[in-house]
């Protein structure tokens, strides 16, 4: 005789329910937030240029670490043409909500979202 064990308790079942509930909750307070107003780009945690999120610019940030741009349109921030070794701030994709960040931590670079006018 055999004795097959449960992947899943039933416990187990309701937190994950709990889980996901919580998890889509905070899903649509993220997509329901209102758009920024302006962009901060921080580089070496000073704010060396701030632009409203809703004209369209293009800052290029070059420090004695290395050079970024920063693209603004569309009321979205993105960072292209990194020299860093990684390019990880290339990949983070466009930005638009108070709070969101870009790092790019080769470069000490923080491109952030504010809702501050």
């Amino acid at each position: 005789m055999t004795i097959q064990k449960k992947f899943f308790s039933k416990n187990d079942m309701i937190l994950i329910l709990i889980l996901l509930v919580i998890g889509g909750i905070f899903m649509m307070y993220q997509r329901n937030r209102p758009a920024g107003t302006q962009v901060l780009i921080k580089s070496d945690n000073e704010v060396v240029a701030s632009f409203p999120l809703a004209e369209d610019h293009v800052y290029t940030v070059t420090n004695e670490l290395g050079t970024n741009t920063v693209i603004i349109e569309h009321g979205q921030a993105y960072v292209t043409d990194a020299d860093c070794p990684d390019k990880i701030c290339e990949q983070m994709g466009a930005i638009s909500k108070p709070g969101e960040t870009i790092v790019c931590l080769p470069h000490l670079l923080v491109v952030e979202v504010s809702d501050a006018h």
